[in-house]
């Protein structure tokens, strides 16, 4: 409902601002082209567990151990971090804190802080 009501107000301000409607609907259409991708992009991003033993890290879609995790943001609830597997190409994931997994999302976040990475 709300990404509707954005489309709407696009072309609405262009007429608002004085902007020729080709520029709105031009406008309007980035926008529409630009929600898709963000839609299948976060859609497509993998989902699992990320498991630290003391000494490596572990992804659940994977037996072997990661490569290497690096911290990218921080922002105490959530977390970004970056996974090397062994084998393929490094992705991207961001973690947020649940409330029911409290003792083990501060476990998970302390080893991010303090350098837990597989060398």
């Amino acid at each position: 409902m709300g990404v509707q009501l954005l489309f709407a107000a696009v072309p609405g301000y262009g007429w608002y601002v004085q902007y020729p409607m080709i520029q709105a609907l031009s406008l309007t259409v980035l926008w529409g082209i630009s929600a898709v991708w963000v839609s299948a992009y976060f859609r497509g991003m993998p989902t699992g567990t990320l498991r630290w033993d003391g000494k490596l890290w572990y992804w659940s879609a994977d037996s072997e151990p990661l490569q290497a995790v690096s911290l990218l943001y921080d922002f105490q609830s959530s977390v970004c971090i970056v996974l090397q597997p062994t084998r393929g190409a490094k992705f991207w994931l961001w973690l947020d804190e649940d409330v029911s997994c409290m003792p083990q999302w501060r476990s998970i976040r302390r080893a991010l802080l303090n350098g837990g990475a597989a060398a």
